[in-house]
């Protein structure tokens, strides 16, 4: 059985590295490598995202800041939050500032589209790449949160922290994700 590893309070972090290819094929270029951190608030949890920047980036034409429908056709860094009982919510975090949410009942069913969500949301670069978090409320965090990944998406790469099975790329695995504890 893997281990579980713990998601901590803030400004501690679980840090989650996305280097290897979805399948767990090694990744050489270090330009698609990305990170996420998830650390623990009072009012649920703080995600941040970090990449590179892309030779060629894709990203949407809409004010930073905003909500996005179809983040994913845009360079971006998914976390996958799984609950008790297979339900889960994706974060999306873009690599212009722009973010998606989204909260699924069951796999690749929307129970919630978050349009109404505006989170608490940061995004910089520097000469390396680009950083954006977001402040995750509580009632987004599924309940008995037990399992999480994370993913990059960056043209027709894909990238994942825990491997996922099968021929192509589906992020929409919850049951292949390694398991967490949130502390207290």
């Amino acid at each position: 059985m893997p281990e579980v590893r713990r998601i901590p309070r803030w400004p501690a972090v679980l840090e989650l590295f996305i280097e290897r290819y979805w399948d767990g094929t090694p990744c050489d270029d270090a330009r698609l490598h990305g990170r996420v951190e998830i650390g623990a608030t009072d009012a649920g949890l703080r995600l941040v995202a970090r990449l590179p920047h892309q030779a060629r980036p894709i990203v949407p034409d809409a004010a930073p800041g905003t909500r996005v429908e179809r983040l994913w056709e845009t360079d971006v860094v998914e976390c996958f939050l799984v609950g008790a009982g297979g339900h889960y919510t994706e974060v999306e975090l873009g690599g212009a500032g722009h973010f998606l949410v989204l909260r699924f009942d069951a796999v690749r069913r929307v129970s919630d589209a978050c349009q109404s969500l505006a989170p608490r949301l940061e995004f910089s670069t520097d000469t390396t790449g680009w950083r954006s978090s977001i402040d995750l409320p509580a009632h987004l965090v599924p309940e008995g949160l037990c399992a999480v990944n994370a993913f990059v998406a960056v043209g027709a790469s894909y990238l994942a922290h825990h491997p996922v099975p099968g021929a192509v790329a589906d992020f929409h695995q919850p049951v292949s994700y390694p398991p967490v504890r949130l502390d207290a």
